[in-house]
């Protein structure tokens, strides 16, 4: 497709009317008649991308040509390199390389499709939505058992005992017994009691998790020591106060004296805009 421009270096000097003979190509302009003959061409260039066509002729220095309309400039191309091929007797030669891309035009055409019947079709065509449907129904039949499957975990063994369901006095129906998953022994010893009992002294408690005033978060970041933290996790800034902008920095994690976190730790920066510097963040 040419666009109606002019490529950098023409300059227009004239505008007419432009008249191809059997001899040479000539221009009606305003400032008077301007003739190309095809005797003395040495050559055509058609710009690919503009309605610009140069012509080279071996009395001028310069190479003059004529800028079309884009709409006109397809077949004034194709009638100028015919006359201009007949000049130098190399007709035969233009129409036989239009003929060797006609047939490869022809080769390159695409085969028309065959038109199916009914009976042909895909079994998802039958199905009201094609294959849109059958794919939401297969991933259905593959999510459901798996829910049961997480609903319901299997049980230990010996856990369950099976009871025959026999029709009780009244119309409701008596649960099934289940048997404990630890049987205990009768013994004589009196029925223990269910207050659990104190634990004695000296039993080690479990360890409370140190942070060194650092929030409670699942990424174990603290104050208190360890390694620095240059690509903090991505949901930091649910447990943390982060600053503005705080994912375009490239420093450490620091927390500042407003209480927000940074990640210009090791800049001259750091921390600018929320009072200075308090301390690492330490993971």
């Amino acid at each position: 497709a040419l666009r109606p421009r002019r490529p950098e270096g023409v300059k227009v000097v004239d505008a007419g009317l432009a008249v191809l003979t059997n001899r040479r190509l000539v221009l009606l302009g305003g400032r008077g008649r301007r003739d190309w003959a095809y005797g003395r061409m040495t050559g055509l260039s058609h710009d690919p991308g503009a309605p610009v066509t140069l012509i080279q002729v071996l009395d001028r220095r310069r190479t003059s040509g004529l800028l079309l309309p884009t709409g006109a400039a397809a077949d004034f191309r194709f009638t100028l390199t015919l006359a201009f091929a007949d000049a130098i007797e190399q007709r035969a030669a233009v129409v036989a390389e239009l003929d060797e891309l006609i047939a490869e035009h022809t080769a390159a055409r695409p085969e028309r499709p065959a038109v199916l019947t009914p009976a042909q079709a895909r079994v998802t065509a039958l199905v009201p939505g094609g294959r849109r449907t059958v794919a939401v129904g297969a991933a259905l039949a593959l999510i459901v058992p798996a829910m049961l499957i997480e609903s319901n975990p299997p049980t230990r063994a010996g856990s369950e005992r099976a009871a025959a369901a026999t029709p009780g006095a009244t119309g409701t129906p008596a649960p099934p017994h289940v048997a404990p998953a630890v049987q205990v022994r009768p013994s004589t010893s009196p029925e223990p009691s269910r207050v659990r009992p104190a634990p004695p002294r000296g039993t080690p408690q479990p360890p409370v998790e140190r942070r060194c005033g650092a929030p409670a978060n699942p990424f174990g970041y603290d104050f208190c020591d360890g390694q620095r933290i240059r690509r903090p996790a991505a949901g930091v800034c649910d447990w943390f106060e982060c600053v503005p902008g705080f994912w375009s920095d490239r420093g450490w994690l620091v927390q500042c004296r407003d209480g927000s976190i940074s990640r210009t730790g090791g800049q001259r920066d750091v921390c600018a805009g929320h009072k200075g510097l308090r301390r690492t963040v330490w993971r």
